[in-house]
């Protein structure tokens, strides 16, 4: 599941006013919002990340989580920062709720009042019985787990979904009947929309159509993009490419013919301290994940240039000194190197704990992504640092350095 980081409310009120989709030709941009909640950081960051794509959590990874879950361990967030949700109109009439976007899925499940009213909270919900144009699909359940076993079931629907300028008449919405209480903890969002590939999708006994899938035929061109930011409100824009949110080329790699759902493609090397190391990797560019998370060689290679750092297995990860300077990290996509600042690596989250001389030790937002088959991610830490143009109808996925602007 994605994470929610901790932002005050006054913030979010302020931010709901860049909701408006603006239109470009016939495509259409939504604008995000600062979503309020507990931060999932540190191992159970990392955990999620593994679950999500249907790993083994690494044992150290999953005990450090389940005591950081449990309130042995602390993982202090940075406070600066939010998750920033995007909102999504279903039903009729119809019921505006704030949802994670996510390349690293392809479900659009929410809550619903299909959940005990002790579960529901104050988030918005959806509710089938009071829209005119909700279809239960008999039979149909979804079943979607996250990480520390984090989990939403329930049953499905079609109905009216409207996201910006389109209206998606009898799309799949997954109703949750019930959700683990680590998700309801991170409170302040009301689901999430998958925009994975198809192939990605949890119903059953057979998949759902999905939002990209069903109206992509709607589009002027066939592509979605992301212009995250880092501590403000990004972007998605859906049916055409901005060029005023980036500069140079667009730098396009194929999606991986055999990938299980997912935008898998090639990086093709990584550089720390400007010495670039050439090498392939399968990673996934997933705005639902926090982290980047990468082979060990990688990893340990970046952290040997950061002056007190080790692998520790209380943490279930990476560590440094909080005051720290870590250095900018490359990835490496078809010859053209796209940095990420050591900043937004440092902006992991304190552990909670100390080294031997005393100081604040802190998780990066660089850490391992598990076996040597496993595939790595380019989650959040990344994207926020570059222009996502993903490429529906020719299946590949490109990126530029952001406008300068």
């Amino acid at each position: 599941m994605p994470y929610i980081n901790t932002l005050i409310t006054v913030a979010a009120l302020a931010a709901s006013a860049l909701a408006v989709p603006t239109q470009a030709g016939t495509g259409f941009s939504v604008t995000q919002v600062a979503g309020v909640g507990q931060p999932l950081r540190g191992a159970r960051a990392i955990a999620h990340a593994h679950l999500k794509h249907g790993r083994d959590v690494p044992t150290e990874v999953a005990r450090a989580a389940k005591a950081q879950q449990s309130g042995s361990a602390a993982a202090i967030p940075d406070q600066s920062n939010a998750t920033w949700l995007t909102p999504v109109t279903i039903g009729t009439p119809g019921v505006t709720l704030q949802l994670q976007f996510d390349t690293g899925s392809s479900d659009l499940w929410v809550f619903s009042d299909q959940m005990p009213d002790d579960m529901l909270g104050s988030v918005p919900y959806y509710s089938p019985a009071g829209s005119s144009t909700s279809k239960l699909q008999q039979g149909k359940t979804f079943n979607v787990t996250y990480g520390d076993g984090d989990n939403a079931s329930g049953i499905v629907y079609t109905d009216k979904v409207v996201i910006g300028g389109v209206t998606a008449a009898e799309l799949p919405v997954e109703a949750a009947t019930s959700v683990s209480a680590s998700i309801l903890k991170n409170g302040g969002y009301s689901g999430l929309l998958g925009l994975g590939l198809p192939k990605g999708n949890q119903c059953q006994p057979e998949r759902c159509e999905i939002f990209t899938e069903k109206e992509k035929s709607a589009f002027p061109a066939k592509v979605f993009c992301a212009d995250l930011k880092n501590g403000a409100p990004g972007t998605f824009d859906f049916g055409y490419i901005d060029s005023s949110k980036y500069q140079g080329n667009i730098v396009y790699t194929d999606v991986h013919s055999t990938g299980e759902g997912d935008w898998t493609i090639n990086m093709n090397g990584y550089s720390v301290n400007g010495v670039v190391t050439k090498g392939e990797t399968k990673v996934i560019p997933d705005t639902g994940t926090t982290l980047m998370l990468l082979p060990s060689t990688i990893v340990s290679n970046y952290y040997a240039s950061v002056a007190g750092s080790s692998l520790s297995s209380t943490a279930g990860g990476y560590v440094f000194p909080c005051d720290a300077t870590l250095p900018d990290f490359g990835v490496v996509i078809k010859g053209t190197t796209f940095t990420v600042p050591g900043a937004i690596i440092a902006n992991g989250g304190g552990t909670g704990s100390q080294d031997a001389n005393g100081n604040d030790l802190c998780m990066g937002n660089l850490q391992v992504a598990g076996g040597a088959d496993a595939t790595a991610l380019l989650g959040d830490a990344f994207l926020t640092s570059v222009y996502v143009v993903y490429d529906v109808g020719k299946t590949r996925v490109g990126f530029a350095a952001k406008s300068s602007s």
